[in-house]
């Protein structure tokens, strides 16, 4: 990923009204770019997280991995992950940014069957330098969810000049 668009308008028009509408395109919909993903766990068999702990939750510091969000023009993000829980119950996975203190998205995880979950997309600031990222599982101290994969998407929704 890179700071510069990967898509925009190749050649920009005279003035009129065609360099008017894409001027307005521009605005509306900025330069996009491609979904982005980042596999933070991937095993066939599956990690289980014994007794996963209440806030701030059971760090899975195996995951943590740099990126610098504004280097790739970043400003959505969102978790999917497959897993399952031990309990009918709910986990909340995670994705905390070591570098700030924060969390940056969630996806919560329910039922007991291995089932692929899409957490919401979130706006996030990007930073003027890399993050240190990695997943935590936040459960109620006796849950021993199985996660499978989890990927960090990454997309651009802002205009970028």
């Amino acid at each position: 990923m890179r700071k510069e668009p990967i898509l925009d308008f190749a050649a920009r028009p005279e003035p009129g009204p065609l360099k008017e509408v894409v001027d307005v395109l521009t605005r509306t919909i900025g330069r996009t770019v491609a979904i982005g993903t980042v596999p933070m766990l991937t095993e066939v068999g599956g990690h289980v997280v014994t007794d996963a702990a209440t806030t701030p939750g059971t760090a899975l510091a195996f995951t943590r991995t740099f990126i610098d969000l504004a280097d790739a023009g970043v400003d959505n993000l969102r978790l999917v992950v497959r897993a399952k829980n031990s309990v009918a119950g709910s986990v909340t996975v995670q994705l905390y940014d070591v570098t700030s203190s924060v969390v940056l998205c969630t996806v919560v995880v329910t039922g007991t069957t291995e089932t692929t979950y899409a957490g919401a997309w979130v706006t996030v600031v990007p930073g003027s330098d890399d993050r240190e990222l990695e997943l935590r599982v936040v459960g109620d101290g006796a849950a021993d969810p199985t996660i499978y994969t989890a990927q960090l998407q990454m997309r651009t929704t802002q205009a970028r000049r």
